[in-house]
């Protein structure tokens, strides 16, 4: 396309491009299928249901909250534990730290691989996400410094900020660049409380992050709600994400998912 036909571009094909160039994974949320409107953490339990029974103590070093090496945990969506399953698979990390977490959707008894994350597991506890394989999205994404997914602080209260950039290649072709822009992120953690999941009953630390990706003509919004167990991991998840293209909305996902089978 020649430079005056790009700079007349209609505006609904330049909002086609930069969603094209928009599309990026959900960078901490458990992506599988999403939902128009998950229920809010209740009081009660039933099926797939996911609930905070009160306060409780957790005082503990941020990596007795990572889940066990070489493990699968398999989650069903909470509001009604029905319809498709995801499955998180863990490999045990490097001498560097360094460790790759598979996620699957189930769906009718096929397996589909839908990401592959690339960790890194620091000495301090606290986990950094540095490159993100999407297969459903045909993208790999490189995060410039790493991003934390997982901050080594975890007092109630405590609030960790970074700043970053990020870059989105085609899978595959990290020669060729689909986007790039800024990323910045905010991750504050909550009084530890008791959970029930159709998997047990855990002591549960909540933590809150807040992902906002500027990619020029698109932005991405994340915001995403984790409960982590000692020497389980994620044990339940919220995410809300949402995506503009030259300020119009193009993308507005909910997902929330619980455990259903604890790792092993």
């Amino acid at each position: 396309m020649s430079r005056a036909r790009r700079r007349f571009m209609a505006p609904s094909l330049a909002i086609r491009a930069a969603a094209r160039a928009a599309l990026v994974p959900a960078l901490i949320g458990l992506q599988a299928c999403s939902t128009s409107n998950p229920a809010p953490a209740s009081a009660e339990t039933g099926g797939g249901r996911f609930a905070v029974l009160g306060a409780a103590a957790a005082d503990l070093p941020a990596a007795a909250f990572r889940a066990p090496d070489g493990s699968r945990a398999e989650f069903a969506p909470w509001e009604t534990g029905g319809g498709d399953r995801l499955q998180i698979d863990r490999g045990a990390p490097d001498a560097r730290g360094r460790y790759t977490q598979r996620r699957w959707t189930v769906s009718e008894g096929v397996r589909t691989l839908a990401r592959e994350q690339r960790l890194i597991a620091g000495a301090d506890g606290s986990v950094l996400l540095a490159e993100e394989v999407n297969h459903a999205e045909k993208v790999e994404v490189v995060f410039e410094p790493p991003l934390a997914v997982v901050p080594a602080a975890l007092s109630v209260g405590s609030e960790s900020r970074g700043r970053g950039r990020m870059t989105v290649h085609p899978i595959g072709d990290r020669a060729r660049t689909r986007a790039r822009g800024t990323v910045e992120q905010t991750i504050s953690v909550g009084p530890s409380v008791r959970v029930r999941t159709p998997a047990g009953e855990f002591v549960a630390v909540p933590l809150v992050s807040e992902f906002l990706a500027d990619l020029g003509a698109s932005k991405v919004q994340n915001r995403t709600e984790t409960w982590l167990a000692p020497g389980v991991g994620i044990v339940a998840e919220q995410r809300h994400e949402r995506t503009t293209a030259l300020g119009v909305p193009i993308r507005n996902n909910r997902e929330a998912w619980v455990m259903i089978g604890a790792p092993r």
